[in-house]
Parts: structure tokens; C-alpha cells; sequence
């Protein structure tokens, strides 16, 4: 069983809110794997959901500046995504919220 998800999400940086798009394949066993497209870069995912609605992921957040290893943990609250980014030392907060249709239709053409 392959199941999409997607959702619009922001990253709260040291430089500001950075806005972007999570694109998850989702497997029956928890397993996920997608892109995470954010300032411009599109980074390949990959992680797992637990039992109680925790994603966790392991992907590279490429910057103008080079690309960076991160551990993202996010918590399902209702529809929406929450949690923090652990990068170089750092910890950055998520905020996302599921895209509509349209909105993930819109994304594939960009």
C-alpha cells in the first residue's frame, strides 16, 4: 500500500521563516520516503511514522551555502505537523498544515 501525503511547511530559521513543501510516499509498515522542497532546493527524504503519529525523517537541507544533515521530528496534532529540525547544533521549529489539490497540483508544475 503506497499512500501520498502532502503538506505546506514552514521552517522557522535563524534567517527567518523559509516556506515549502512536504511530499511523503508512505508505506504500510510506516515506512516513508519523498522530497522536502524548501528555499528553492528540493531534498530527498526518508524516515518512518511510529504508532502514536510521530514522523521522524533524515534528509539534507541544502542552502546557498552548502547542505547540511538534519533529523526532523515532527507530531501529528489534528491535520497539522509540528515539531523541530536538529541541524549542526541547531534546532529550528515546523509548522505545517496539509495541501489541498490544488495546492499540490500547483507545486508539481512549478
Amino acid at each position: 500500500m503506497d499512500m501520498k501525503q502532502h503538506y505546506q511547511l514552514t521552517l522557522y530559521s535563524q534567517m527567518g521563516p523559509r516556506e515549502g513543501c512536504l511530499f511523503l510516499h508512505r508505506d504500510g509498515d510506516g515506512s516513508v520516503w519523498g522530497t522536502l522542497s524548501l528555499a528553492g532546493y528540493d531534498n530527498p527524504v526518508r524516515g518512518a511514522w511510529d504508532g502514536a503519529g510521530v514522523l521522524t525523517l533524515t534528509h539534507s537541507l541544502r542552502t546557498a551555502v552548502g547542505d547540511h544533515a538534519c533529523r526532523s521530528v515532527l507530531h501529528l496534532e489534528g491535520e497539522e505537523l509540528r515539531g523541530t529540525a536538529e541541524l549542526d547544533g541547531y534546532r529550528m521549529k515546523w509548522f505545517g498544515t496539509p495541501m489541498t489539490e490544488e495546492q499540490t497540483e500547483e507545486s508539481s508544475r512549478e
